[in-house]
């Protein structure tokens, strides 16, 4: 985890935060998958939504220098959402 806060430079105290509140508390991980977002990124996320991660999720990250975009993640009442993995079972030839 603190490999990954240097890497994309979080280290400061509101980003920390941020980072280990919804790695820890709202998303169910699998394995060692991380949410890593951008500080300019905002997440409306009900209470009963689901994210799962199977793989790590850099989300809200702009390849163009010093753009100040915001990206969003909004999720209602009851919305699932699951990142990385294949169910090879669902594939039928």
């Amino acid at each position: 985890m603190f490999g990954i806060i240097k890497k994309y430079k979080l280290w400061y105290p509101w980003q920390m935060l941020r980072v280990i509140y919804y790695n820890f508390m709202r998303i169910n991980r699998v394995g060692k998958s991380y949410l890593i977002p951008a500080p300019q990124a905002v997440f409306d996320i009900h209470k009963t939504a689901s994210i799962t991660l199977k793989n790590n999720l850099i989300f809200g990250w702009c390849n163009m220098k010093s753009s100040k975009m915001e990206t969003a993640l909004c999720m209602g009442k009851n919305s699932q959402l699951e990142c990385g993995g294949a169910n090879l079972a669902a594939l039928t030839w």
